[in-house]
């Protein structure tokens, strides 16, 4: 299960695999826990004041529907706008870049699916259950168990 902008509190581990406490209150038991903290954008040497711009604690800059910073003729895309920090992303949002500023059409790209490559991989697309259940979207979950596919041989 994948659990989007939810804050860790506390873990349990056992023999019998482990607890992880969430700030939001939920308590999600497993086998096994692969917590991911997200992406950095790779701004440290970019001197950005001398521009008038600030990264966040991410290291990402903030930028509106046209990828304009706020600096307005100053453009970001890719990992250093943070989500959804995917090559093919990125390429549209450079794509997108390039639209507004020769003052065509922008397409802001904002439904991507997320990928975690482990072994098996891990991805997503579209809304959240929290998302979902905060628009009162009726949805249904939908869940592939691999534990067998995980061991190795002797």
């Amino acid at each position: 299960m994948v659990r989007h902008s939810e804050i860790f509190e506390n873990a349990e581990y056992s023999d019998k695999g482990v607890t992880v406490h969430l700030r939001s209150g939920k308590h999600i038991s497993a086998d096994a826990l692969l917590w991911s903290n997200g992406r950095s954008g790779n701004t440290d040497a970019l001197n950005l004041e001398a521009v008038g711009l600030a990264a966040d604690s991410r290291g990402q800059l903030k930028v509106d529907q046209s990828y304009r910073t706020e600096t307005p003729n100053i453009y970001a895309a890719g990992d250093v706008i943070g989500w959804p920090s995917l090559a093919s992303a990125s390429f549209d949002q450079g794509r997108s870049v390039v639209d507004a500023i020769l003052g065509r059409e922008v397409r802001f790209v904002e439904d991507a699916p997320t990928g975690i490559y482990t072994i098996p991989e891990i991805s997503s697309v579209g809304k959240t259950e929290s998302e979902l259940t905060a628009a009162k979207v009726p949805y249904e979950v939908g869940r592939a168990f691999f534990k067998d596919y995980c061991t190795r041989p002797n």
